[in-house]
Formats: C-alpha cells, structure tokens, sequence
C-alpha cells in the first residue's frame, strides 16, 4: 500500500487513479511502419516509438547511435524527465 501511495504522489496522480482500467487495450508496434529521424551525418537516430499523449503528458523515442559516435545538443526545457 505504502509504494503504491508513493508512486502516486510521485506522478503527481490521485491514488484512485492507479486502480483505473485504460481506455486503450495495448497494442504491437511493428518497427517497420516507424519512421525515424537521421542526424545528418547518419551517426545518430531517433524513433518514435508512440506519439504523445496528452492525457498522460508522455511520449517516448528509441535513440540509437553508431559506436563511437557523440553528438552534442541544447538541453531540455526544466521539468523534462530523460
């Protein structure tokens, strides 16, 4: 009870939430139909893995990169979870 009451308050969500079935069944995602983003060098990429939904505030992305490779970039915004 306690880590669930604390998951919860974690995510910021009513403790009640939790025990709610989604409205969604869950699915197979066949990486063929993704499209990725390509660096332009080709060294790093980026898949959406399921685009983002706003009732959730998520989305998530498969990042892969060629060995050796670094890339440097901006931050994210305060608040973003990596």
């Amino acid at each position: 009870m306690a880590t669930i009451w604390k998951t919860a308050n974690g995510f910021i969500i009513p403790f009640s939430k939790l025990r709610e079935m989604p409205d969604e069944k869950a699915g197979v995602v066949d990486k063929a139909q993704l499209i990725s983003i390509r660096s332009d060098d080709g060294g790093h990429e980026c898949t959406p893995l399921f685009s983002f939904d706003a009732r959730q505030s998520f989305e998530m992305y498969a990042i892969t990169q060629k060995p050796g490779f670094t890339a440097q970039g901006e931050p994210h915004p305060r608040g973003t979870m990596a």
